[in-house]
């Protein structure tokens, strides 16, 4: 049906009409037939060679017509490009796409400023290994993990403009183009002075209340020996409650010392710690026992 309601459609039904007609006249009256052939065939040979031009004209408008949508699809998908092309410029990562043969497929704005890299670049694996800051054989590892994983991730320094800089690199495949790498670098340098700055303020603060503790542990060990001094004289039953409360208080504020020297040591990575069998209870009720006069 929707054949018919073409343009073609409607050639051919006229044809049809056409020749349906005229077999019918011929049939019924062959004698017209003959006298139309000789007077109107002519007539009816030039209106349809007119209907055809006509045809041919209007069908070659409707393709005018429909060329300025073509256009406007193209520059919608040339405006899209654009857009994305803008929009991975402007991101903080430096992005690479590279070919099974190394050749450079894709680079944004980043990738181009930080890697220096052209399209005439064939990156080989000393040249990737240049671009990830690391050797040979850790390129040989990168490789093998990514075969067997179809990504990886790493980190590695490299200098820019002879400063150091971190980079945390990840490398995937491309599932749509086999073999196709997509290498992303993010600078992670302000991350990772961050984090150094921060373990060694906890350093110093470890190592300043070792320091403190220690200067505090030992005007205390000589309090507690002045205290059994004390004990082996005559004292009457005031002096010598006061003589308990003094050793009471003094053991206890020895013991929180000896727990921060104790953490001190711990987060500091002096303590090494060796595991090896021993019994629960027993050593619960020690630990239980040290604590307890803590909770009063």
């Amino acid at each position: 049906m929707s054949y018919l309601l073409s343009g073609r459609g409607v050639v051919i039904a006229v044809c049809l009409i056409f020749l349906i007609s005229s077999l019918t006249i011929y049939f019924n009256n062959p004698a017209i037939v003959t006298r139309l052939c000789q007077f109107y065939l002519p007539g009816a040979i030039m209106s349809a060679a007119l209907f055809i031009a006509f045809y041919a004209f209007w069908q070659q408008r409707n393709r005018e017509s429909k060329k300025p949508a073509s256009g406007c699809v193209n520059s919608y998908e040339r405006d899209i490009a654009h857009c994305q092309s803008m929009i991975l410029n402007q991101l903080p990562h430096s992005i690479l796409v590279l070919n099974p043969d190394g050749m450079l497929l894709y680079q944004n704005a980043p990738a181009e400023k930080l890697f220096e890299l052209n399209e005439a670049t064939v990156v080989d694996e000393a040249v990737l290994a240049e671009i990830l800051s690391i050797s040979q054989p850790d390129l040989l590892e990168v490789q093998t993990g990514l075969a067997n994983n179809n990504s990886v991730q790493f980190e590695s320094k490299r200098i820019v403009n002879e400063q150091e800089r971190f980079f945390r690199y990840r490398i995937e495949l491309i599932e749509d183009l086999p073999n196709c790498q997509v290498i992303t670098a993010t600078d992670i340098t302000e991350t990772v002075i961050t984090l150094h700055e921060s373990e060694s303020a906890n350093q110093a603060k470890s190592q300043f209340l070792a320091n403190i503790s220690h200067e505090i542990r030992t005007p205390m060990i000589g309090v507690l020996g002045s205290v059994d001094l004390l004990e082996q004289s005559a004292l009457n039953r005031n002096q010598q409650e006061n003589l308990n409360v003094i050793r009471e208080c003094s053991e206890q504020l020895l013991a929180i010392i000896n727990e921060i020297l104790d953490v001190s040591k711990i987060e500091v990575g002096l303590v090494n710690l060796n595991p090896t069998c021993c019994r629960i209870r027993p050593l619960l009720s020690r630990s239980l026992k040290i604590v307890e006069p803590l909770l009063h």
